[in-house]
């Protein structure tokens, strides 16, 4: 059986860095994220090992979905392994400028914004090993919904004129 994941494209008019800024920025993911507050370092200071929490809570209810960075290139990739207890997985992000069309001068450049890349795999740790066969079969049917739920956050968060 497959791992359950997604994985999506988002073409955006924002400078890389600045595409770096608000994806990685956990904080701001609370913005556009329902009962979610999000901590962890200031996306320039992410190194490997630093540690986010996003924490989803709605009345007596919640849980903390943990990231810890695996890897960085900063400003380019970073891949996030999930350690919490109710979810799993990985998430790697990269972010790679676009070139702008060729001006009259016949001139490139790399101020055409940029293009993220977000992919994701999906993991039930607190599933008994017995069960993990029918937690895949489960992943793996939610995995599209699950995805255009983050595709509509990264989009937000990717917004010119949020």
């Amino acid at each position: 059986m497959g791992r359950a994941g997604f994985a999506f494209r988002i073409d955006t008019a924002l400078a890389p860095h600045e595409a770096w800024r608000r994806v990685v920025d956990v904080s701001a993911h609370g913005e556009v994220v329902p009962f979610t507050t999000g901590h962890g370092p200031a996306p320039e200071d992410a190194v490997v090992g630093s540690r986010y929490v996003a924490r989803t809570r709605l009345g007596p209810l919640g849980f903390d979905d943990v990231m810890v960075v695996r890897e960085i290139e900063a400003g380019r990739r970073v891949v996030f392994e999930k350690v919490g207890r109710l979810l799993g997985g990985v998430v790697t992000v990269e972010i790679t400028p676009v070139r702008r069309a060729a001006g009259p001068d016949g001139e490139r450049g790399l101020d055409g914004g940029a293009q993220v890349v977000w992919a994701q795999s999906i993991t039930l740790p607190w599933v008994p090993v017995r069960l993990r066969p029918v937690a895949a079969v489960v992943t793996c049917a939610a995995a599209p919904a699950i995805g255009a739920g983050y595709r509509r956050v990264v989009t937000k968060l990717l917004d010119p004129h949020r």
